[in-house]
């Protein structure tokens, strides 16, 4: 039995296991039972349907009642979910969801539950105010993958001068309540919610690393934006034909149709991390990093112009529809920004665009949009122009200074290169571009090995021959190494009668291209030491 004294009204509260007699303390005090309370689980599980006027049949109760989907923890399953359900079953007669999805648990970045007794939580005003709150949003997004737990290691920004000092933390998940800034020399309280006993000191804000990821994106969608608008003048409206569309049109487009049926399967079946990384994937790179750079040559083109700003347009349209459930406030600033500069867009058919895009409709394309082969032929390019720039950064060459490319290929790949080649000379840098089956290697070239070609980047005259050998002869030890090591899985009799057999031959691919690349780094090595 518990008790306290409420001093709104002088009486006593008695709260008790069993019930107890109301004479129990004698006549001269009188027990009287509350009328007006409830089990905190027990209230609960009435909420799906007392909220609309239950136990009267209300119009609301008829409409909202059953619902379709419960978001929760898995902490609660038991005390609130299945009492929900027991609860709706008895009073009405049918469950009040037919689906329940099961959230990933925040951790601390020590693996601890989060709560306000340890002073581990993480204040998300906190995160909004240094990232933004799409950024806050994208990261949880995509942290809602199948496993249930998820750490969210936060660090100190100091109040003072704004450097990073990194939380520092005991076993137990409980926060230090003071710190010194490395760089200023001056104290804070970390974040959180400490008592202000000690009015000089200045609270910092929480922050991690995590959510630069969030907002690098939205930044990375309003440069686009702001790319495409700058480039309007001209516009008018009109149908795309995908016959006569360019070939990086067609491409986009298989794309962008073949990333709205994955987004869209991926909401249906709660894939919300799979969700945020498909939507990242299109916009960031192939959106953003190819597409537009392939476009901009065309923007600078009379006839070309106009198909270019119809198709960015129309993209970009898709893209807002598409990541709005995950970043809902730079799509729709983006949608605005639209509105006021080309009000009518959208693909194949361009049409006036919706006041926001909360009530756009969803982003249905084409199932004859979605082009394989293209997506093959485009994704074979862009292997071969990442060989040029993985190059340039090995070996420090600037992006103006032009490079030669030889590639050793089939006649049908090298003739698809060629087809490719105004592409691949102006994203890779590139001056020369030789393709087919009879290719030679270039003098003191860098080698790329890929399953459909040979590349050789030629750097004569741009690298030490003498420091370049003795990298390779490195890489030669390492490859040799790990060569032995795939070789000696397989001589083991055992591991290959119980291992799958896609397992091993696995192996026996890879077993084959390091003995490709070996072969490879022989022959540079030899070149140039001759050179």
């Amino acid at each position: 039995m518990h008790w306290r004294l409420d001093e709104d009204n002088g009486q006593w509260l008695v709260c008790a296991l069993d019930d107890i007699p109301e004479n129990i303390l004698g006549d001269k005090y009188t027990l009287a039972q509350d009328p007006d309370v409830l089990d905190t689980w027990f209230s609960s599980q009435l909420w799906p349907h007392s909220v609309f006027g239950w136990p009267d049949k209300t119009p609301e109760l008829a409409y909202y009642y059953p619902t379709s989907t419960l978001v929760t923890s898995r902490d609660i399953i038991t005390l609130w979910v299945a009492r929900m359900v027991l609860a709706g079953l008895y009073n009405l007669g049918e469950v009040p969801f037919s689906e329940v999805y099961i959230t990933p648990k925040i951790l601390d970045g020590f693996g601890e539950t989060m709560s306000k007794s340890k002073g581990n939580g993480v204040d998300p005003l906190d995160i909004i105010e240094l990232y933004g709150t799409d950024a806050l949003r994208f990261v949880m997004v995509s942290a809602a993958g199948e496993t249930q737990d998820s750490r969210l290691p936060v660090a100190n920004v100091c109040p003072h001068c704004g450097e990073t000092v990194p939380a520092k933390q005991e076993h137990t998940g409980l926060r230090t309540k003071k710190l010194a800034c490395p760089k200023c020399k001056k104290a804070f309280r970390p974040g959180g919610p400490w008592p202000e006993n000690d009015p000089e000191l200045l609270t910092a804000k929480q922050g991690s690393e995590r959510f630069e990821l969030g907002r690098n994106f939205a930044n990375k969608l309003w440069n686009a934006a702001r790319f495409i608008l700058m480039n309007l003048e001209g516009y008018t409206p009109g149908t795309i034909r995908i016959d006569d569309l360019a070939i990086e049109d067609r491409w986009i487009l298989s794309r962008l149709a073949t990333t709205a049926t994955r987004v869209t399967e991926g909401l249906t079946q709660y894939r919300f991390a799979e969700v945020a990384r498909t939507i990242y994937d299109f916009a960031w790179s192939e959106f953003c990093d190819w597409y537009i750079e392939m476009s901009k040559g065309r923007l600078k083109e009379p006839d070309g112009k106009l198909p270019a700003q119809r198709m960015l347009l129309g993209v970009l349209d898709g893209i807002l529809r598409l990541v709005h459930p995950v970043m809902p406030f730079v799509s729709e600033s983006i949608w605005q920004a639209l509105n006021e500069a080309a009000f009518e867009r959208g693909l194949p058919n361009p049409e006036p665009a919706a006041e926001s895009v909360m009530i756009a409709t969803w982003p249905v394309y084409p199932a004859a949009w979605q082009d394989a082969a293209m997506e093959t032929r485009l994704a074979r390019m862009q292997e071969l122009i990442r060989v040029v720039r993985e190059v340039r950064n090995r070996y420090m060459v600037e992006p103006r200074t032009p490079l030669e490319m030889a590639v050793r290929c089939s006649p049908e790949v090298a003739a698809d290169f060629q087809s490719l080649s105004v592409f691949i000379h102006l994203l890779g840098g590139l001056s020369k571009l030789e393709c087919g089956p009879g290719v030679t290697k270039l003098p003191q070239s860098a080698t790329q090995v890929n399953p459909e070609f040979e590349a050789y980047v030629s750097l004569q005259g741009l690298i030490d021959p003498v420091a370049e050998v003795k990298r390779l002869e490195k890489q030669h030890a390492e490859k040799t190494k790990q060569l032995e090591t795939t070789q000696k899985k397989l001589s083991n009799a055992d591991f290959v009668a119980r291992a799958p057999k896609e397992v091993v031959e696995q192996q026996q691919q890879q077993i084959a291209e390091l003995q490709q690349q070996l072969l490879l780094i022989n022959e540079t090595i030899r070149d140039l030491r001759d050179s």
